[in-house]
């Protein structure tokens, strides 16, 4: 095998391994030292095992797992994406367990940061944030996008209503993570792309 046809080689299959990220043009305002992140499920000793004439151009890099490639969105998107200032966000995606620490530059798992989030709710003219647990049946249609005598006819089959002072003026409230789980019943399972965008390397 000829030294470009050993390269030619060694690229198409590093493609269906690893997947690249510019850091610098991905990220604005990145100023760490590794120019490039690289998704894969292999290590370090694996890489250069398997690529060793490939692996040099991105040096330096930073290696992250497939997982981790798939869900990382900088903290600068993250500020607008859920409207808090970033000293709030920074205290909340700690708080989930969300964030990637790389030189210089902080990433969220966006993932985790909306479950973490879901529930959020900022008190009327505060900073102040609670999480809630309970909200009323025209609240809790609103968040989840459901009609309110189907959102009140599903809350009562998940048992998650509760009734404080039964009769008139009485106060109906759903509980969230009652209805939450519910709702996984209703959750279809993957159904594969014909041309997916990302190829898992076999192992």
């Amino acid at each position: 095998m000829t030294k470009n046809n050993k390269l030619n080689n060694q690229e198409e299959i590093f493609a269906r391994d690893c997947k690249l990220i510019n850091l610098k043009y991905e990220y604005d305002g990145y100023t760490g030292t590794e120019k490039w992140a690289i998704i894969t499920e292999l290590t370090e000793e694996e890489l250069w095992d398997k690529y060793p004439d490939v692996i040099g151009r991105y040096i330096p890099f930073v290696l992250l797992s497939i997982a981790q490639g798939k869900v990382i969105i900088d903290d600068n998107r993250e500020t607008m994406i859920f409207d808090i200032e970033q000293r709030r966000l920074l205290e909340f995606a700690l708080a989930a367990g969300a964030i990637y620490q790389l030189p210089r530059t902080t990433l969220i798992n966006h993932m985790k940061m909306e479950e973490y989030m879901k529930h959020l709710y900022k008190v009327p003219n505060t900073s102040k944030y609670v999480q809630k647990k309970y909200v009323r049946i025209g609240e809790g249609s609103i968040i989840y996008s459901i009609g309110h005598h189907r959102f009140i006819e599903m809350a009562r089959a998940a048992g998650a209503v509760y009734k404080i002072n039964e009769g008139t003026g009485g106060t109906v409230l759903i509980s969230l993570d009652i209805f939450d789980d519910y709702m996984e019943q209703f959750r279809e399972s993957p159904v594969p792309m014909k041309n997916p965008l990302w190829k898992e390397s076999e192992t």
